[in-house]
């Protein structure tokens, strides 16, 4: 930028005049990323729980794009934003970590209602299945304890979960008399 000033001068002074350049810098900015708190659990989909937006003197304020890596599986998710330079304003840029935990399951042992009667073999009157809060489910293969003998049998199964499902278990005791 330039100053300038000048003396017109009068019937006794001569006129004169100077310039000076100086330079303007370009403003700071800051740009926020906010996220909504969790917890967040794993749906299947992509979770976006963040805003970001950008301030600077000389009235700047503006939304941001918020961009997000590894936000659909359980772990941890990443939003950031950036506010690109501009003739008058520097860059800058914010990042937020968020945790997507593993979506819930449910794993249920049910046995056909009794009485068993000893017959010498392994009794197996029971089913398994689980069922995640994502909306998953199958059916699961029953383990069996104390099974040939008269006396209280149990029978048991298990989902073991993956990376996004939390494992569950069941049991149920049936009478073989």
């Amino acid at each position: 930028a330039t100053a300038n000033a000048s003396y017109a001068g009068d019937t006794n002074h001569a006129g004169s005049s100077d310039s000076e350049n100086f330079t303007i810098g370009k403003a700071v900015t800051t740009t926020i990323v906010t996220c909504t708190s969790g917890p967040f659990t794993y749906t299947g989909s992509a979770i976006e729980p963040c805003s970001a937006s950008v301030t600077g003197v000389g009235g700047l304020n503006q939304v941001l794009t918020v961009s997000y890596s590894n936000n659909t599986n359980a772990g941890t998710a990443t939003a950031s934003a950036s506010y690109a330079e501009t003739a008058n304003y520097l860059g800058s840029s914010d990042s937020k970590n968020f945790t997507i935990g593993q979506a819930t399951s449910t794993t249920t042992v049910s046995c056909l209602a009794g009485p068993f009667v000893y017959n010498g073999s392994a009794q197996t009157p029971c089913s398994a299945s689980y069922s995640t809060s994502d909306g998953l489910s199958g059916s699961l293969t029953v383990s069996y304890s104390n099974n040939v003998n008269a006396g209280t049998a149990t029978a048991s199964a298990s989902y073991a979960g993956d990376a996004n499902h939390a494992g569950s278990s069941d049991s149920e005791d049936f009478t073989i008399d």
